[in-house]
């Protein structure tokens, strides 16, 4: 997706004036528009070209397999990790300076090749910083508060675990949602079940930011 060749284009209704713009195409020195500075100085540059609102395209998790499309998701509730900011994760204390990688990105366009595994990388480093803290009670109060999230954490584990293959390509217990099988992913996965639950957590924090 291209990022400062997208030119923002004008909306109008019975509101007022907007503006159509997808987070991911904001500049930004991690390769990606993300939720942090970028969204909002966008904001800010919105309110003084007198603005009313910001519409945006979906914000749902994407795959390489479908040229990360923004219509192409895993979820219809879940957030994508590619969005969370490693600068807010910094002020929030879930990184040092030391763990974001060095990075060489494109300034016009969104190299997913690159920023994917870069984001990932950053993003596990969040994880180990959140588990060391002994601050799974955060993360089970949301997940009581977003009940999709279970399931979602299973799924993407899942995923990973079978190559990205697609669920109908995964073993029939599991594709038919057998309990017991359930179970036994669940118990054998929890970790990285737990980790795609946190980068929700990471996701909607900043969102409601």
């Amino acid at each position: 997706m291209i990022k400062n060749n997208n030119k923002p284009q004008p909306l109008t209704d019975e509101r007022g004036s907007g503006i159509l713009m997808h987070i991911s195409s904001l500049s930004g020195e991690y390769g990606i528009g993300d939720l942090g500075r970028s969204s909002r100085d966008f904001i800010d540059f919105l309110v003084a070209g007198g603005q009313s609102y910001w519409q945006i395209l979906p914000v749902g998790p994407v795959s390489p397999v479908f040229g990360n499309s923004p219509y192409m998701s895993y979820s219809a509730f879940a957030g994508n990790p590619l969005l969370i900011s490693p600068q807010l994760l910094l002020q929030d204390g879930h990184l040092q300076p030391s763990d974001l990688p060095t990075c060489d990105f494109s300034p016009y366009f969104v190299e997913f090749d690159k920023v994917i595994p870069w984001k990932q990388q950053v993003l596990t480093a969040a994880w180990r910083s959140f588990s060391a803290s002994g601050s799974r009670n955060i993360l089970d109060g949301f997940i009581a508060d977003n009940p999709w999230v279970k399931d979602y954490g299973l799924f993407m584990a899942l995923k990973k675990h079978y190559k990205q293959k697609a669920w109908f390509q995964w073993p029939g217990e599991l594709r038919n949602h057998d309990s017991e099988a359930v179970k036994q992913a669940e118990e054998q996965l929890r970790q990285e079940i737990s980790y795609f639950q946190f980068e929700q957590l990471l996701f909607f924090r900043q969102w409601q930011k």
